[in-house]
């Protein structure tokens, strides 16, 4: 779906708890063009996330 995932989807995807994502996003150590709100509901940008690990390692 556009390539678009949901924070709980990318926490299930890292093995991480949901909570510690929206820690990461709200403390910037993701950037926040990972991210795109639509209805009130944040979504991944997955392409982009993918570009951003694969530049940060």
């Amino acid at each position: 779906m556009f390539g678009l995932m949901t924070i709980k989807d990318l926490a299930k995807e890292l093995n991480k708890p949901e909570s510690t994502i929206n820690t990461w996003r709200r403390r910037g150590d993701l950037p926040s063009s990972l991210f795109k709100p639509i209805g009130g509901t944040i979504f991944v940008r997955v392409n982009r996330f993918k570009e951003w690990v694969e530049k940060d390692t």
